[in-house]
């Protein structure tokens, strides 16, 4: 796995770096050259060091590649060689199938070493597709995106901040800002009521069972909607 991710995040598709606000979009298999970019280009003390480790990696894995090829070449070697003394190129001669069996099961053990060692780096560096990211993952990206973006001011219209583009971006966390945003609460319609009520209920009044305050209360507020004309 390469080293870059010690200063990156990677949360489904987008790469967050660790040092400043800079987020990129990271399909799947992408190369990191643009990563190492931003390192370089915003944080060059943290790309010295990105090099630095890169070039240890490099280095460790080229000495163990050496010391497998000088082995197998060593195996090779002894399989292949032929000694001078009658007698032991007999038992040898006696022996040759299992011999070349053996050396055969050898050089086998050390491709098989090899495939693996390929199959393991590619499974460390192949990301989710974006049809694999479930429900959770998605709202973890939409998250992560939402928290790294510019921040509202306490001037600026949170309707307008979840429509268009927003709502596009991030559609779980539309949904969500829909479902509990509501209009500022206010006192005005109770206030009113309130009002109307000691308009109805005086003090030659007080014997009004509540069903009927009720009842006088919604005649009162409703029957100026059909133009009901009161009779003086």
């Amino acid at each position: 796995m390469s080293k870059i991710w010690n200063y990156f995040t990677l949360s489904g598709r987008i790469a967050f770096c660790k040092e400043c606000d800079y987020k990129k979009d990271f399909p799947p298999r992408a190369p990191t050259t643009t990563l190492a970019t931003h390192l370089k280009s915003k944080h060059p003390e943290q790309h010295k060091q990105f090099l630095d480790q890169s070039t240890e990696v490099k280095e460790k894995s080229n000495k163990e590649k050496e010391k497998q090829m000088t082995l197998k070449r060593s195996f090779e070697i002894q399989s292949s060689s032929k000694e001078d003394n009658n007698e032991v190129y007999a038992r040898v001669s006696d022996q040759s199938n299992s011999s070349s069996t053996k050396t055969c099961a050898v050089a086998d053990l050390f491709n098989e070493y090899e495939r693996d060692n390929e199959m393991e780096n590619m499974l460390n560096t192949q990301l989710p597709s974006p049809a694999e990211l479930n429900a959770h993952q998605k709202a973890e990206v939409e998250v992560n995106e939402y928290l790294h973006s510019k921040r509202l001011q306490i001037t600026d219209d949170p309707f307008k901040y979840w429509s268009g583009e927003n709502s596009i971006k991030w559609p779980l966390l539309t949904k969500l800002s829909h479902r509990y945003f509501s209009a500022p609460a206010t006192s005005s319609e109770s206030e009113r009521l309130f009002s109307t009520a000691g308009l109805v209920v005086s003090n030659l009044r007080t014997r009004l069972l509540p069903d009927n305050v009720e009842k006088l209360l919604f005649l009162h507020n409703n029957l100026k909607i059909y133009d009901y004309k009161y009779d003086l």
